[in-house]
């Protein structure tokens, strides 16, 4: 699943594609289950003609579009498991995993595939989508949580350390990789109780979620299945894991194992992270 770098690296290159300020002329939607607008689908089919993107940045693990018009409008993808952003051609065969696809003047085309249609789409008044019930919830941003808050957050709770990691709702952002490369960087079990880490183990995980984010945008990114950058270029950081899918710990040689914590699967070091 696509997670905070892989998402935050699809909206930077996006940004710069050339499609913000070319107005919209065609919206073609193959897949309405996956769409979400507080505009019937014959209305939001008119509504978003003509309009223009303005700017394009990541929020959550969501690419977020701001569109022209008085209010403004929004066009919002989140790609969950198998959801890939890209641009083509007016006139390009499709793909069959395309679900959606909107046409600019001058002949670009952006297209959203999902092999799986896990993923979602929003369209409507830029303030109505952001009272959607994912955006609504969201928690602040991993990148712009300082270590004050995030302590206080973890020492407040009581559940296993890696879900509480990944509810989007405390901090938005963390997925699955990213919690295991960090809890194995830090040397702490995923099930360990939030709770009963001390602000030191804290700011430890704190520093290498940071690090471990960091070094996955400088990698491009992770494309292990359907993932890959707007421009067709594949991520690197698949080559790089520490811990997450490796059968040896590169830390102590022990065989790792694959263990399901809060029915999410994870790959630790027994010698290395003790519960």
């Amino acid at each position: 699943m696509p997670e905070l770098p892989e998402v935050e690296i699809t909206a930077t290159k996006l940004q710069k594609s050339g499609l913000v300020g070319r107005k919209i002329i065609s919206f073609r939607l193959f897949s309405p289950a996956q769409f979400i607008s507080g505009f019937s689908l014959s209305k939001a089919k008119k509504d978003i003609l003509g309009k223009k993107i303005t700017v394009i940045f990541r929020k959550g693990k969501t690419v977020f579009m701001t569109l022209s018009g008085n209010p403004k409008r929004a066009l919002a993808f989140h790609l969950k498991m198998t959801g890939n952003l890209y641009s083509g051609k007016a006139g390009e065969r499709l793909d069959k995993s395309v679900r959606f696809a909107v046409g600019f003047a001058g002949g670009a085309e952006l297209r959203f595939s999902d092999v799986r249609k896990f993923g979602r789409i929003w369209y409507g008044l830029e303030k109505e989508v952001l009272c959607e019930k994912y955006f609504a919830a969201l928690g602040r941003d991993i990148l712009k949580v300082a270590f004050t808050e995030f302590n206080e957050k973890l020492r407040g709770r009581r559940g296993m350390i890696k879900p509480i990691l990944l509810r989007q709702d405390i901090f938005s952002g963390i997925g699955n990789i990213i919690a295991d490369e960090s809890l194995w960087l830090s040397k702490i079990h995923p099930k360990t109780k939030s709770h009963d880490l001390d602000g030191r183990r804290n700011r430890v995980l704190f520093g290498n979620l940071k690090k471990i984010i960091n070094k996955i945008l400088k990698s491009g990114g992770t494309s292990m299945r359907d993932w890959k950058h707007p421009d067709n270029e594949m991520g690197g950081y698949q080559n790089k894991f520490l811990i997450y899918d490796q059968k040896i710990c590169p830390r102590c040689r022990r065989r790792t194992e694959k263990i399901k914590v809060g029915g999410r699967g994870s790959t630790i070091c027994p010698g290395c992270q003790k519960n």
